[in-house]
């Protein structure tokens, strides 16, 4: 009678919490459906200013279906996970004229980085990510569409560290440390070397950057002017920030 009644007593603490965890994970679920509609809007803005003219992205929404290992709900197995009961995939077409498509299958690795920068621009006061790493953003952009990808980064770097690997100075000039990778020949190998640049070499290397070629009066006056419009967007950006938080 003692375990009878043990068990009676475990089973019923067993539906309590079967029962809190269904309600909590479902309301989770609704609030999920009402943020991905803001979500669709928001990346949608951050992406055309990114220089996708064409674009469509709509963040797909399912419950996540159980197998063995589900709960039956309304004669459906739902799987509960520690992030809850939701299966979220983005859908993207960046032609007009052709049908979304999973994210994963449609664009190419600079794409990738720039759909990134736009959701993480969207996301990125709720992020748990401290590092973040963009590689070929700057591909098939250039002119205004380079300074708002430089803009943004910076604006995520407030949050966590961002590593961007650029050959655009519009990018580079946002940088806090810019550093210079470059290909040497030792011997019979080849080798990787890295050195940070400090002042007077940044206004050297986006020189070369803006020209293509060794620094000259011009490209340096231009980098200087360049390197001064960024530090100016850099300094707004942190004085309103701070007005935030205050």
């Amino acid at each position: 009678e003692v375990l009878d009644s043990e068990i009676d007593k475990k089973q019923m603490e067993y539906n309590e919490t079967r029962e809190i965890i269904i309600k909590k994970a479902f309301l989770l679920s609704e609030l999920r459906k009402e943020v991905v509609i803001d979500l669709e809007k928001s990346v949608t803005d951050e992406m055309t200013d990114l220089g996708f003219k064409s674009i469509s992205f709509q963040p797909q929404h399912r419950l996540l279906e159980g197998n063995g290992d589900g709960i039956e709900i309304e004669s459906k197995k739902i799987k509960f996970t520690k992030n809850g009961i939701d299966d979220i995939e983005f859908l993207i077409s960046l032609n007009i004229g052709e049908a979304v498509r999973p994210l994963r299958k449609i664009a190419s690795g600079g794409e990738i980085s720039r759909i990134m920068l736009a959701l993480k621009s969207v996301i990125s006061f709720v992020d748990n990510i401290n590092i973040m790493i963009f590689d070929e953003i700057d591909v098939g952009i250039g002119g205004a569409a380079s300074l708002v990808i430089g803009e943004k980064l910076y604006k995520i770097s407030r949050n966590c560290q961002i590593i961007a690997i650029t050959h655009l100075a519009q990018i580079a000039c946002f940088s806090d440390a810019h550093y210079f990778i470059d290909k040497i020949i030792e011997g019979k190998r080849t080798r990787i070397k890295i050195k940070k640049l400090d002042s007077p070499d940044k206004i050297k290397e986006i020189s070369r950057m803006i020209s293509g070629m060794k620094e000259s009066d011009i490209s340096v006056m231009h980098a200087e002017e360049l390197l001064e419009k960024c530090n100016a967007i850099k300094s707004d950006l942190i004085e309103r920030k701070i007005k935030v938080e205050n």
